[in-house]
């Protein structure tokens, strides 16, 4: 006899919760987080855990499995973006000095928030 939920079998069910489960990295859930801190207007204040989920395609108690915590997500986000200014900026000023490099730097600094 097999049980069924929903017209599927629960043996179904459950392997397609494994394949969503492989499917999903934390590097891909970091991504879909500063994909859906860009599309607010406000930034990272609107971020939650299901918006993030859905948007990487795996149910929210999933996401789990790679943050600990909406705190841990955002901090998460917070080196990805800091990391990204860094070269960003470090690209910039590379081979100047003195006032052309702190206006690069600036210029740098500007283009990376627009």
């Amino acid at each position: 006899m097999t049980l069924k939920a929903n017209g599927h079998s629960l043996l179904d069910m459950n392997n397609s919760l494994r394949v969503e489960a492989r499917r999903a990295s934390t590097a891909s859930v970091v991504r879909a987080a500063l994909d859906e801190v860009d599309s607010f207007p406000r930034g990272a204040g609107d971020l939650t855990l299901a918006a993030v989920a859905k948007r990487v395609g795996i149910a929210t108690p999933s996401i789990y499995k790679h943050v600990s915590s909406l705190a841990d997500l955002r901090r998460r986000v917070a080196v990805v973006c800091v990391g990204e200014l860094t070269e960003h900026v470090t690209s910039a000023v590379v081979g100047r000095s003195g006032d052309a490099a702190l206006v690069a730097l600036v210029r740098g600094v500007r283009a990376f928030a627009l």
